[in-house]
């Protein structure tokens, strides 16, 4: 009697099958491009308080967009867009010296541009953003002024930190510090400021690397308030424009980022007060470009690190952020963040 022939077919087809549902493409892309579901959410509620619509906000990001971005940067000949309305087809983010960069519609929530926006970068002082911002959401429980504290200045000193020319020991109104943080990016008044609100610099920053992962920023870690040089303090391009989004839905710190130029209140040490002013605004830097112009900004620098800027500006009748890290490495001098914050406004948006 003839054996009957056992067929193979079901044995193919259970394989195939464990096969395709052990390799989910869509799975292993997000994967790959450490893609997040759903992180259009994260700027809904800070921007509300702004009076911005939480619909409008949700595209920023969101995990359709974020895949569209990741393949735009897998690929180093694209012009580094993506799919918006606003996006000039004639830009490339090859014109932009920047390591690192990521533009943006602040109304809309829509990325426009991006370049290497997912590497991670030391950051410099657009650090003292996170600082002055978790700084004014503690302020009604600070004292109403804070000494700068003596042993402070040493170390600062050693790493040729930014200063903003408060003086050792020096009492100072407690905004006045996050004014100094930000406007001339004084590293005394970051380290003070952490001090007041989380007793050691240390402890501060285990809270700044909370509200990073609150944000989502999932390629950030923070060492210190000030952003001085540490192996374990970066963040990316994409994660310092979620804090910016933000920050700028507090009304305080948008007031302070879009100051030119202030002078304290009286100190203990000088009751004409001191002077400030926005680094972003002074020197090398323009405030206006054609069709718009630059409203606020915080500048960074290290050797490590390059010219880094954090810029909002208006054209069009629309508000937008440029976020830019590793400009000028080999010159302190280099203008060239302030170059490609010109160049993206201009040229990058129609």
């Amino acid at each position: 009697m003839a054996r009957r022939r056992r067929s193979h077919l079901p044995i193919m087809f259970l394989v195939t099958l464990i096969l395709v549902t052990a390799y989910d493409p869509v799975a292993a892309y997000m994967r790959e491009h450490r893609v997040m579901e759903g992180a259009g959410a994260f700027f809904s509620d800070a921007m509300d308080g702004f009076g911005r619509s939480s619909k409008r906000l949700a595209g920023f990001f969101s995990g359709e967009q974020a895949e569209e971005l990741a393949e735009e940067e897998a690929d180093d000949g694209e012009s580094g867009f993506l799919i918006t309305s606003e996006r000039n087809p004639e830009f490339s983010n090859a014109s932009l010296h920047s390591s690192s960069a990521l533009l943006a519609n602040f109304d809309t929530g829509r990325v426009i541009l991006t370049k290497n926006a997912w590497l991670r970068v030391y950051p410099a002082s657009l650090t003292k953003i996170m600082t002055a911002l978790l700084a004014i959401e503690r302020l009604p429980e600070l004292p109403e002024r804070l000494k700068v504290d003596e042993d402070i200045f040493p170390a600062l000193y050693a790493a040729n930190s930014s200063m903003a020319g408060f003086l050792p020991g020096e009492d100072v109104d407690a905004m006045d510090l996050v004014y100094g943080a930000l406007l001339q990016s004084g590293g005394e008044c970051g380290v003070a400021l952490a001090r007041a609100v989380a007793g050691s610099e240390e402890a501060f920053a285990d809270m700044m690397n909370a509200r990073a992962k609150e944000l989502g920023m999932n390629d950030t870690h923070f060492a210190n308030a000030t952003g001085l040089h540490d192996a374990e303090h970066y963040s990316t391009a994409r994660d310092l424009s979620r804090l910016l989004f933000s920050a700028l839905g507090n009304e305080t710190f948008r007031e302070v980022f879009t100051t030119a130029e202030r002078t304290t209140a009286p100190t203990s040490h000088r009751p004409e007060g001191v002077y400030l002013e926005n680094s972003t605004f002074s020197g090398s830097g323009p405030r206006d470009f054609d069709g718009g112009r630059i409203i606020g900004g915080k500048t960074g620098y290290t050797s490590q690190a390059g010219r880094c800027l954090a810029s909002l500006a208006e054209k069009n009748g629309s508000l937008y952020i440029f976020v830019s890290l590793g400009n000028g490495v080999e010159s302190s001098d280099s203008p060239y963040n302030f170059e490609d914050a010109i160049n993206a406004y201009e040229n990058g948006i129609l």
